[in-house]
């Protein structure tokens, strides 16, 4: 419940998923007295009978609390009890759209590491003309080493073949050229190790001009790189929709067009929209833990529960 928006953005979103999913279960943790008001006043039940349970968390963490004084001072934090209740089997997957940081250490800590796994990474999803591609990692692990980016590019291209992408998914290197001899020594390093690597095909380095292709089933960076990306992307989207709006605004013909075919463009519309990709999967942990981004409407915050739900069904972890 610490997301940008408040509650009450979580709360649409879960009321519109339950509704649409009959088969889902949701637990919903923070301040139980506000949750229960905003529940009443959709008309829906919230008792021990129904698919939607409330539990008090009476701490938030805050989008400025550092991660570990989050872990350590926050025991009863809808973030952590939330997690807790992975970690004591009575969830399947935890969605938040809280403090990152403070998810990627509680996650960390609280449900474990895969065995052979250093570090966790986000994963996202990212439209293509065929469909999408798995980006990782967008900002769990800023600081990287060869092995750990060969382990992500695992991590990656396991939840690629979960998803059903590919029997034998593709996997790129980010860097700023294909050509052998381009970028850091790290990401050169990296790059034979993923060569010499089983379990996925390695295509090689791919630019970031590369990441919305579809080349590849999955781009491995480090965080840093894949934040400033997939955010300067969303950047982008929404730019094109303000330009597009305004250009179409200024021109009355163009405009009663638009108008006729807005029905009709609604899918390629929704297709588009970053919100339709909402929700970062924490690959590495010992568990189903998906990250909807802080500033997410209710639509985005939908999109994550349905990703959180896809991944539980699907019978086997990401990470296991």
């Amino acid at each position: 419940m610490g997301g940008d928006l408040g509650p009450a953005v979580v709360v649409t979103a879960v009321l519109s998923v339950l509704q649409e999913d009959p088969l889902l279960s949701v637990d919903l943790f923070g301040d139980e007295a506000e949750l229960a008001g905003m529940i009443r006043s959709a008309g829906l039940s919230f008792s021990g009978e129904s698919r939607l349970q409330l539990h008090h968390a009476p701490q938030t963490v805050l989008m400025t609390d550092a991660p570990v004084q989050a872990f350590r001072q926050k025991n009863d934090s809808s973030m952590r009890l939330a997690l807790q209740s992975v970690q004591d089997g009575h969830a399947t997957a935890v969605v938040s759209t809280g403090n990152t940081g403070a998810l990627v250490v509680m996650a960390h800590q609280l449900l474990g590491m895969r065995e052979g796994i250093e570090r966790p990474a986000m994963c996202t999803m990212l439209p293509t003309p065929q469909a999408y591609t798995l980006l990782l990692d967008v900002g769990a692990a800023i600081d990287v080493t060869p092995s750990l980016l060969l382990q992500h590019a695992q991590l990656g291209a396991a939840l690629a073949k979960q998803l059903g992408m590919a029997d034998r998914p593709s996997v790129g290197l980010l860097n700023v050229g294909v050509e052998a001899g381009k970028g850091p020594a790290y990401l050169r390093d990296a790059d034979q190790l993923l060569r010499d690597s089983q379990g996925f095909a390695y295509h090689g380095f791919v630019e970031g001009g590369d990441l919305f292709a579809g080349h590849v089933d999955v781009v491995v960076t480090d965080g840093f790189t894949g934040n400033v990306a997939l955010k300067a992307s969303e950047g982008v989207a929404r730019l094109i929709s303000v330009k597009a709006k305004r250009f179409f605004s200024q021109h009355a013909v163009l405009a009663a067009v638009l108008g006729m075919l807005r029905k009709g463009l609604a899918p390629l519309r929704d297709e588009l929209d970053p919100e339709h990709f909402n929700g970062a999967c924490l690959l590495g942990v010992k568990g189903i833990v998906v990250k909807s981004h802080g500033a997410s409407s209710a639509t985005g915050v939908a999109q994550s529960i349905r990703l959180a739900t896809r991944l539980a069904r699907s019978m086997v972890s990401p990470v296991q």
